[in-house]
């Protein structure tokens, strides 16, 4: 009998359902906040990429001209193909005797920057302005704050 008595006093010791449930519904309100600022801060990281790329190109056309007292259409004259991480597409033109560089997301495998509405374009020109394009929550264009 005595054993009977010790084997029922003694209480077995570990989480309850509620308890873990409890655990995961933090868990959830925590990632639900957290993710928005997240991928804000992943846009704003991928924007580097673009105008990294931009003032390299910038600088070498000033070397171009510098040379041939001309800038060049070419993105391979300046020994620049891509952006240094792909995530975004470069082209050059070279309207009026000066130079128009601008970065647009390159779709394949960077959806992140794709849906970076708010800074989607870059670009900059042979005076050094500096100009972004996108679009806000309302629809409204924005073209400041991305450089």
């Amino acid at each position: 009998m005595n054993n009977l008595s010790t084997q029922h006093s003694e209480r077995v010791r570990g989480f309850t359902l509620i308890e873990l449930m409890i655990v995961v519904a933090i868990i959830a309100i925590i990632a639900t906040l957290a993710y928005p600022s997240y991928i804000r801060q992943v846009h704003k990281a991928g924007r580097t990429d673009a105008t990294s790329a931009l003032l390299v190109i910038a600088a070498e056309q000033e070397k171009e001209f510098l040379k041939n007292n001309a800038y060049t259409s070419e993105l391979d004259d300046l020994g620049i193909t891509e952006t240094e991480a792909g995530k975004y597409k470069l082209t050059l033109t070279t309207p009026d005797g000066g130079f128009l560089a601008v970065a647009a997301p390159n779709t394949p495998g960077n959806v992140s920057q794709v849906d970076d509405k708010g800074c989607a374009e870059f670009s900059i020109d042979h005076t050094g302005a500096k100009r972004s394009e996108g679009v806000d929550a309302s629809g409204g264009a924005v073209t400041t704050g991305c450089w």
